[in-house]
Order: structure tokens, then sequence, then C-alpha cells
């Protein structure tokens, strides 16, 4: 379901609205966002709202009926994790977060919700002059459905719903933007940080001075779990918001305080910490002493480095051209224009290039944190249930907000549609040779004062289209990928840029040992 802007209300219905608890104390210029972008969803025993695993960033408000939240685990069981009746909600979580809903959501009567897309409802949430709202809304979070979060965090799966229950209330929200600092390089760890939403880069500043990135972490991740050392530890790196960040922050004093020294609980933590640690070769080697230039070719190959600085991390798929393969008939590109209305281009070449087989395309990655979706502030690009980034472009303004918010530069901007102007066959005046040229201005003239009067483009708002923005949309509507499905020799494909990156660092390593051996005679000692 795709929002849409809804009829004027009655005052019936603006009196009803505002009488509801979450939303009775929002500001005026928030009432007319909500007032505008908000719809009602009908449904009838058994209608499924999300699913598990499916991604949504509608926000809904039960009105009437109830509603029934189920999990399957992974042992294929089924558990109802609760019912939910009127005035009270769900979707926050992926709305907030951008990531697949943690259940699934069925009416068990006719039931009416009251749907908030997406982006007004961050809208609502982040507004500084909203702090009730937002206070409503975590304190729901926390009652409802952080446990049922921290289960699917790695440091947290050893744990009951009892213990998760304990530590639930030392648990802090806290909000970083982009390039803020969360905590520095050689501080004492005194905290543990889960990432809810965006994406956290670790830097290690070496003995030469120079800047190493050697880890990065996501959503349902964490990091800081040497404050469930006994002994006192310091951050091996800097930790940076890459993009603007939600995090659940727990102290460290707080697991001893809620389970006590030597209890099980505190020591399947303390297990599941050093597991985490162990895994992670940068930072685990930090943790042993290593030197720094070790530290170095343990978090390198340039790997992290790469991905973190060119911001793959944050992407889906990338669009990738096994430069052996290409032959540059540039039948990709032409497949691009070919299936397009406007006849413009969702697809270049040009990219970063990965190794000297391998280029990245400059295409849409459907990112996991979609930073031009949480840019947008007119609901003009959602993500659908299949994770794939959309644009409604309905309700496109030409802001261009997305634009300068994608770290890859696969968003275009063009006029909108219609905006160009009809141009007229020449008259046989302005063909004349030389003489043609002042008739030719003439008539432009008065081309360019007509298109000055003519109405302008208008978004489903009602507001002046400036433009309008595209990127790759997987050829939607189409039962294949136009440029990978047309290239004659195959050279174009779809991957994921961890793998794509892992796989190119373990050819480098195989190829260098091969060279080791060529040069030395046999393999390092």
């Amino acid at each position: 379901m795709e929002p849409s802007p809804q009829p004027p209300p009655t005052a019936e219905e603006l009196e009803l609205l505002f009488q509801l608890e979450l939303f009775k104390d929002l500001p005026k210029k928030l009432r007319d966002v909500l007032v505008r972008f908000r719809r009602y969803t009908p449904g009838i025993a058994g209608t499924i709202f999300i699913r598990q695993g499916e991604y949504t960033e509608d926000f809904h408000y039960v009105l009437a009926g109830s509603v029934s939240a189920f999990r399957a685990n992974a042992d294929g069981k089924v558990e109802l994790l609760e019912s939910l009746g009127p005035h009270e909600w769900f979707g926050e979580v992926s709305a907030l977060s951008n990531q697949p809903s943690l259940a699934t959501l069925k009416a068990d009567v006719p039931c009416t919700l009251l749907t908030i897309d997406g982006s007004t409802f961050r809208v609502l949430y982040k507004d500084v002059t909203n702090a009730k709202f937002r206070e409503r809304i975590d304190k729901h979070y926390r009652e409802r459905a952080l446990i049922a979060h921290m289960r699917t965090i790695p440091l947290f799966r050893a744990l009951s719903d009892s213990d998760l229950a304990r530590i639930r209330p030392h648990v802090h929200f806290e909000t970083f933007a982009k390039g803020k600092v969360i905590a520095e390089q050689d501080a004492p760890v005194s905290r543990v940080y889960m990432v809810r939403s965006g994406a956290v880069g670790c830097t290690r500043r070496l003995r030469d001075g120079k800047q190493k990135i050697v880890g990065y972490h996501m959503n349902n991740s964490s990091f800081g779990e040497r404050a469930l050392e006994k002994e006192l530890a310091t951050w091996p790196g800097t930790y940076t918001a890459l993009a603007p960040t939600d995090v659940l922050s727990i102290e460290k004093d707080a697991f001893g305080l809620t389970f006590g020294s030597g209890s099980a609980a505190l020591n399947a933590l303390q297990q599941a910490a050093l597991e985490l640690l162990r895994a992670d070769q940068g930072q685990a080697a930090a943790v042993r002493g290593v030197e720094d230039a070790e530290l170095s070719r343990i978090a390198g190959d340039d790997r992290i480095e790469q991905m973190v600085r060119r911001q793959s991390v944050k992407g889906g798929e990338a669009l990738v051209i096994d430069l052996q393969r290409c032959v540059r008939c540039n039948m990709c590109v032409e497949t691009c224009v070919a299936v397009h209305e406007d006849r413009v281009p969702r697809l270049s070449k040009k990219g970063s290039r990965v190794s000297a087989e391998l280029n990245l395309a400059t295409s849409c990655y459907n990112c996991e944190i979609p930073e031009c979706m949480m840019a947008c502030g007119y609901g003009a690009i959602r993500r659908d249930v299949e994770g794939v980034i959309r644009f409604v472009y309905d309700n496109c303004v030409g802001c261009a907000s997305c634009v300068s918010a994608c770290p890859y530069g696969v968003i275009r901007y063009t006029p909108p549609p219609g905006a160009a102007p009809v141009v007229p066959k020449e008259s046989f005046l302005e063909q004349i040779p030389w003489v043609g040229q002042f008739f030719r201005k003439a008539a432009g003239a008065a081309a360019s004062e007509a298109e000055s009067k003519s109405a302008p483009v208008l978004s489903a708002r009602g507001e002046k289209v400036n433009g309008k923005s595209i990127k790759c949309d997987l050829c939607a509507g189409l039962p294949f990928e136009g440029c990978v499905y047309n290239c004659p020799t195959a050279a174009i494909s779809r991957q994921n840029p961890a793998a794509l990156f892992e796989s190119e660092s373990s050819r480098a390593r195989v190829v260098d040992g091969a060279i080791h051996d060529a040069v030395h005679g046999g393999p390092r000692g």
C-alpha cells in the first residue's frame, strides 16, 4: 500500500483523532502533517498486516478491534508475543530502524487501523517540539518490543526472557548524527552499545599517526563487549556514526547489579562477549596487545577499509561489471534507456574499481540503510516488502534531498514530466540561410515566455514540482533486470558487496602466496 494524501477530514474525525492519547499533544504544524498523510486500514478477522521478515515502514495505531503478534522461532515453533487492542500500536521498530519486521501481525476480529507512512512517523518522532510523543513511543517500545529486539542481538541470545526483563530498565536510548563520535580510542569502556538503526565505523589511530578502519557495526549488532570483562578495558579505536544512528546502551555496572557476580546469566553474557571479540580479528588483536603493525596487517587486506570508506557496508547489492568479460558494447546502458518511458538511463558504467578485473557500476544498491529514504520528508521514497527501494513519484516535489544524501551518487535529477517545452517546426523564414537565425531567436523568446506562463507541474500534495529524482528500479514490472539480461557476455551481475570484497581479499591472498612461493621456493614459514 503506497502512502497517499487523504481527503480533508470531517470535524468529527478531527475531534476523535486529537482526543487519542498518543496524538493529543501534537503541535499545530505536526497536526497538519498528520491530518494530510494518514489513512485508515480496515481488516477482517485473519487479515495479515505485516509478515515476519518483510520490510515495512508503516506505523499502525489500532482504532477498533484487536491484532495479535506472532513470531516463528529458529526451531520452527510459532509463539504468540502479544495481543493489541484499541489505543495500542505496532510498527514503530521497523519505521525507525529500516529493518524487517520481527513478527507477523494479524487481525483477530474485524478491526480498523490508523496508518501513518514511515517518513511522516519519523517527522513526528524526531521533532524537538514533540517530546511527549517520543516519550510515549519509547515507553511502549521498552515495555512491548525491546525484549524481542534484544533477542536478535548475538550478545543477548543466551539470556532468557526473564533475564532480559531484568536488564530492560537499564537500557538507554541515544541518537547520533552522521559523523558524530560515539566512543574515543583508549578511553575506558564504560557501556555496551546495541545498534538499533544506522551504522557505526571503528577507526584505530596507529603509532605513525595514520588512521586505520578496523571494523563496522550495523543494525542488530553490538560493540563495547569489553565492558563485561573483569579487568578495566579501553576502546580499541574511535567509533563514529556512518549514518544517522539510533543506539541502545547499558552501563557496565548495570550487569553486575542486575545479575550478581558469578551468576549464570552474567557468565553467559561474558562468554558470548568473548566469542564476539574472537570473531572480530582486528579488535581481538588489539585486546591481546598485538603491535599496531600486526593489527594493521590482520585487519587489513584493505577490505574493511574499502568497504567503509566507500560506504559499501551500507549497501544491499551492487551492480558489478567483470572487466575481463565486458566488450564495451554499451548494451547495458542502451537497454536501460529502452525500458524506461522517459528514455533516461538509470545506469552508468563509471563507478568504483574493486580490482583490475571488477568494477562497481553506478547503480542503486537498495541499501540496508537507505539514507535517501531517511532524508526524504515527503514520503516519496519507500522500501517494499522485499527490501527494494521504490520512488513514489506522485509525492516527489524535486527537493533533491535524496540526491544529496545518497553516498554513492546513483540518484539523478531530471526535469519534471511535461516540463520540457514543445519545440515547433521551423517556419519558412527560419529556414532561410543566415537571415533565419534572427527569426529563430524571436521564436525562441516567444516560446520561453509561453513556457513561463504555463501551468506548473504539481505533486500529489499540490506543491510545485521543481524536478524529479530517478534511480535504478530493477526494471520494475519486467520479469528480469534489463542490463543483466541483455548483456551478451554475461559480464554484469548483482553481488553482495561484503561477499565481493571478501572474495577479492581471499583471491589477493592466494595470488600473494603463489608469488611468494615462486620467489622463495616454498610457503611462508
